[in-house]
């Protein structure tokens, strides 16, 4: 795994735990969500190399029961996820 694909799972990880802890929002399956825990978990030890700025809310006890629960979010995943959000309302629109 390279470090580019760390910091894009970080940030997935984050995202989408901000969604359904904070904002009770599903923007993947649960499978899917486990399937970024467990590459956090494969690659774990690359974290510490990454670039990410937000690595440093990465830990291991909360990958290892497949949960963002306690993070603390940073302001950019908060506007990402509205972002996303707004995106989603967007394309629904268009439908109609």
């Amino acid at each position: 795994m390279i470090l580019t694909q760390i910091n894009k799972l970080i940030s997935e990880y984050l995202i989408h735990s901000y969604a359904y802890y904070i904002r009770n929002e599903s923007l993947v399956s649960d499978n899917e969500f486990d399937d970024i825990v467990k590459c956090l978990l494969d690659g774990y030890d690359l974290i510490k190399d990454s670039n990410h700025p937000h690595k440093h809310l990465i830990k291991r006890d909360l990958l290892e029961s497949y949960t963002g629960f306690n993070l603390k979010f940073p302001v950019i995943v908060k506007v990402c996820f509205n972002q996303i959000m707004k995106e989603k309302e967007n394309s629904i629109n268009d439908l109609f």
